[in-house]
């Protein structure tokens, strides 16, 4: 979608995951909507606040990296 609209900045919502998270971005996404690859309904409701931390540390290390890539 980026190359015939260069001039829109697109935001995937489906699909994104730590395996595809800096594809999305190489590929000219502007930013990643996370939804249950980041908030693991278990570990919400078990409190389990670490696990939720440690998944966004490693998005946006994804994400920085890929960024530097690009």
């Amino acid at each position: 979608m980026k190359a015939p609209f260069p001039e829109i900045e697109l935001i995937p919502t489906g699909g994104v995951s730590l395996k595809t998270a800096g594809d999305f971005i190489r590929a000219g996404s502007s930013a990643i909507g996370i939804g249950a690859e980041l908030v693991d309904l278990q570990a919400l409701r078990s409190g389990n606040m670490a696990l939720l931390k440690e998944r966004a540390g490693q998005f946006i290390t994804i994400v920085r990296e890929a960024r530097e890539s690009a």
